[in-house]
């Protein structure tokens, strides 16, 4: 008894090729997904990225599900710690 190719129907030469989990299946990339949900650095409240404010700085991206959130975020950071001088 010969069991089937299974390969060509994985994308490759087996389940544990560059991307895929044990059970075989796709890893899909996290910057892939237009509805991963991310969570508020000010508020804490999640929401889909895609629906976010994105804001760039030093290298870093951040998400803020307001503007409002995106300007006590950027206020915050112009203030320095408590009891620094």
């Amino acid at each position: 008894m010969t069991l089937p190719d299974r390969s060509r129907r994985m994308g490759g030469t087996g389940p544990f090729q560059s991307g895929a989990n044990r059970s075989g299946r796709e890893q899909p990339d996290p910057d892939q997904i237009e509805d991963v949900m991310i969570k508020d650095p000010v508020c804490q409240v999640y929401f889909p990225r895609k629906e976010g404010v994105q804001w760039r700085q030093g290298g870093e991206t951040y998400y803020f599900c307001s503007p409002e959130c995106l300007e006590a975020f950027k206020q915050n950071r112009q203030q320095p710690p408590n009891g620094a001088r």
